[in-house]
Parts: C-alpha cells; structure tokens; sequence
C-alpha cells in the first residue's frame, strides 16, 4: 500500500510540471505526513526506529523523474519533514538539512532510472549505490546530528552516529531498490499465469522460515536464511530477491521490537545494540541478494544475445547472401533429409531444377551489377508462387535455382513449377539477348518414391536431365521427369 501510494503520486507528477504541480504537492505532503504517522507507530519502541525507509523511497521517486521535477519533490518532502515532528528549531534545522543531504548526495550520483533492466546494466551500480547510498548519504546526515547531541546533549559520539549511519543505510539499502522494482514491469512478470505458482510457493516458504527463524526458534540461526535468499534471487531473480529481503526486514523488525527472535536471546545485550545487529544483519542480506541477481541477470542478457547470435550465424550459413533464400548447403542438407524422411514415410519426393535462361548474354550486355539485380528478381518471383512451409527454394549455383516439394507426385511438381515459369515471366524484365524478349526460365521437373539404399543424386540427376531436355526444346518450358528402378524415364 505505501509503495503504491509513493507510485501513483510520483507517477502522475512525473507528467506535470511548474505551477500545475503546486496541487500535487500538497496531497505529496498529506500523504507523507500520514505514511510517517504509520510509520511512527509501527516501527519505532522505546524511541528506537527500527526501520525508517523514507529517505530511500525519495531518493528512489528522484532517480525514476526528470531532474527538472526534482525541486518540487524535494520541497514536498522538506515542508512534511519540517510540520512532522515538533522540536527545538535548531535541531529541526540539523536534521531536515541532513536529511536532504542524504538524499540529494546518491540521487545526483545514480543513474537515472528509466528502465530497471538498463540501471541494472550501468557501470559499477552496485559500487557507487555502496558508496554514496549506504555511505556518504548517511554519513553526512549522521555527522552533524551527532555533533550536535554530542556538543549539546553530552551523548557519545560515535556511539550515536554508528546507530544513526546504520538506520539510515538500512532505509537506503531496502528502499531504493524496492521502489525501483515495483515501478518495473519486470516485477509483475512473477505473477503473470506462468510463474504464479513458483512465485507463491518460493516466497510462502520464505516467510514461513523466516517466521519460524524469528518467533520460535530457540538458538541463534539467522544465518539459516541467507540459503534461502540465495534460492529466492536464483528463481525468482532481482526484483524477487528484493521483496524478499524487505519482507524478511518486516518480520525480523517485528520480532526483535517484540524482545523475541535471534537478536534478542543473549539477556545481557542491549536493546539499542539488537536493533543495530540487526540493521547490519538486514543490510547485509541486501547487499548480498543484490550482486548475485546483477550476475544472474547480465547471465540471462548474454544467454540471450548469444542465442540472437547463433541464429543469425546460422542463418548467413544457409542462405544465399545475393538473393537472401536459402544457399546450396542448406539445400544438400534438406534433400539428404526429405529423402530419408521420404523412405521412412514411403512417400514421393519431388525437385524442380530451374535456370535463367540466356543468363550469360544478358550479364553480357547489362553488366553484372544487373546481372545480380536479375538473380534477386528471379528468386522473390520464385518465392512468390504460393506453397507450403516444407517446400524448399534455393539457389544451387550461378543463375540455377531448385525447389524440393516433399510428398508431392509428378502432377503437382509440374503445376508449381509452371506457376513459377509465369512468375517469373510476368515480371517483364527486358532480356535483348533472349528471343522471348524479357527473361525467362526452364525447368526440369523430377519426382522419386525413395527406397532403402539409395540415394537422393538419382532425383537431382533426373532434373537435370529433364532441365537440359527443356532447354534443347526452346527455353521457357516445363519438362517433368520420374525416376523409374532410379533411372530417369521422360513423361509423354
């Protein structure tokens, strides 16, 4: 509910800008008073703030908006922080400045936000959101609060900036990167259909051990849950893993507030030094949650990009770089295949030969920069004819093409190839050299029923017979041939 809240409201101020934005401000500003209220409530025993997240969410809010929004977002936060809680105006001053400092100090230094897959994917994230988010935005809080109690009050200075420095760094460490989740479309993916299932059986038993962990075990086995945050970012990946962790955050903060769990079980330890045990044990879950699902993640992106690559090497390896349809390899391959496939169903297997005819005079007198512009046209008008997702066409060599037509008989070999020899002739492209005036093709037409044995050369052998037969006859032809005991036999 809070997170959605922060959403919705940043969300619609990221499209407003100006004056427009003074409205938004203000419900800004009633919405943090009461979220802080709540947060007053439930997180903080004894004057002992277990978890104090909000520094986080804003910085977080900055990061996913344009930095000319960011005055505003900051005044909202400035003005709530000030009418929250009332105090000397000295100290409210030393705060509401070092609160501003931690926030402003890692917003400026991340990265924008615009995609969580591309701020994951920036240089060095993991080092500079240690640095200047778990560090030096604390640290410049913390100091000059802790001089001021330490000059004014005569508390111990380190003591209360260690306690102060590492509640902040808690809020930054599971603030930021939730907000940023939750704002990812990559988060709703683990409750699409699919993965809704694996989503609530790996975060159910989660909470289940780390409820068990903090309310009634009887030893000091915290450490028991760093395997299963591991096995948490390993299924579910960052955005899962993040949840995780803040919900682990919530349970173990209950408990300890609560004098139970494993942080409480030595009597002579202090309360403030469980509390402070515990943001350290909580940081560090974090902060080991998140490089592992960066490294699961850049995995993922390279398994990817290396399958994108394969495909594409394997597709140059089997097409034809000039007309873009399949190459004489791929074809060797798929007629050693269809043949195999053929004797195995005891089916016929038909190929269709074709050659540009007078393809050496028209290179001749148009050069061969047309020459190839002619192979293209010729193999698109091919490709055109209608067939079906089995059929093959290739280019075989030079200006031959074939097409291999699985479970086909002689009959329908010739009706397709006849729809290409029209094909090809209706693109008109003028031929000087040719009789017919415009370039054409010839065809050789040849059907087998493989057998155990033998080989599919026959059936090639065949069509090129048939193809030399239509050339003797004048071009521009169809000759069908069928391979009788694999000898090639004419059709009347």
């Amino acid at each position: 509910m809070l997170y959605a809240i922060f959403s919705f409201i940043f969300g619609f101020l990221h499209r407003h800008s100006g004056a427009r934005t003074i409205p938004i401000v203000v419900v800004c500003l009633l919405c943090l008073r009461y979220i802080l209220s709540l947060f007053n409530g439930i997180f903080v025993v004894n004057d002992i703030a277990g978890y104090w997240p909000v520094c986080g969410i804003v910085v977080a809010v900055l990061l996913l908006n344009r930095r000319s929004l960011w005055p505003w977002i900051m005044l909202a936060f400035i003005l709530v922080d000030l009418s929250t809680e009332p105090g000397a105006a000295l100290v409210r001053a030393i705060e509401v400045t070092g609160n501003t400092a931690e926030i402003l100090i890692p917003a400026f230094f991340l990265p924008a936000c615009v995609t969580l897959d591309n701020w994951t994917q920036e240089r060095g994230i993991i080092r500079r959101f240690t640095l200047y988010g778990l560090l030096l935005g604390p640290i410049a809080c913390s100091v000059p609060i802790s001089l001021y109690h330490y000059l004014a009050l005569h508390q111990g200075f380190w003591g209360f900036l260690l306690r102060w420095t590492v509640g902040d760094s808690l809020g930054m460490a599971l603030g930021v990167p939730l907000v940023l989740t939750l704002c990812s479309r990559q988060t709703y993916q683990l409750f699409c259909r699919d993965a809704l299932l694996e989503t609530t059986i790996v975060m159910s038993s989660f909470c289940m051990a780390s409820w068990t962990i903090f309310y009634h075990a009887s030893v000091s086995v915290e450490f028991m849950i760093l395997p299963l945050l591991l096995l948490v970012a390993f299924r579910l990946g960052l955005s899962g893993s993040v949840i995780a962790v803040n919900l682990l955050a919530l349970v173990a903060l209950f408990a300890t507030l609560s004098a139970q769990g494993p942080f409480h079980l030595r009597s002579d330890m202090k309360e403030q030094y469980s509390i402070l045990l515990l943001r350290i044990f909580l940081i560090v879950s974090m902060m080991m949650c998140l490089p592992v699902s960066l490294v699961l993640l850049e995995r993922k992106r390279f398994e990817q990009r290396l399958s994108v690559a394969y495909a594409q090497l394997n597709l140059i390896a089997i097409s034809d770089a000039l007309t873009g349809i399949a190459n004489r390899r791929c074809f060797d391959q798929t007629i050693d295949r269809e043949w195999r496939r053929a004797i195995r169903d005891c089916s016929e297997l038909s190929l269709l030969m074709i050659d540009v005819d007078e393809f050496k005079q028209y290179n001749d007198t148009k050069g061969h920069v047309e020459g190839d512009e002619c192979l293209r046209r010729v193999a698109a008008a091919i490709v055109s004819v209608p067939g079906r997702t089995t059929d093959l066409v290739a280019r075989y060599g030079g200006e031959e093409f074939v097409v291999v037509i699985p479970r086909t008989n002689l009959g329908g070999a010739q009706r397709m190839a006849n729809l290409i020899r029209i094909a090809v002739e209706s693109i008109e492209l003028s031929h000087p050299g040719s009789k017919h005036g415009k370039v054409t093709v010839s065809i050789g037409c040849s059907v087998g029923r493989p057998t155990i044995g033998t080989g599919p050369n026959s059936l090639i052998a065949a069509a090129d017979r048939a193809l030399y037969k239509a050339k003797q006859l004048g071009r521009n032809c169809v000759v069908p041939y069928s391979i009788v005991n694999n000898l090639p036999v004419e059709q009347p």
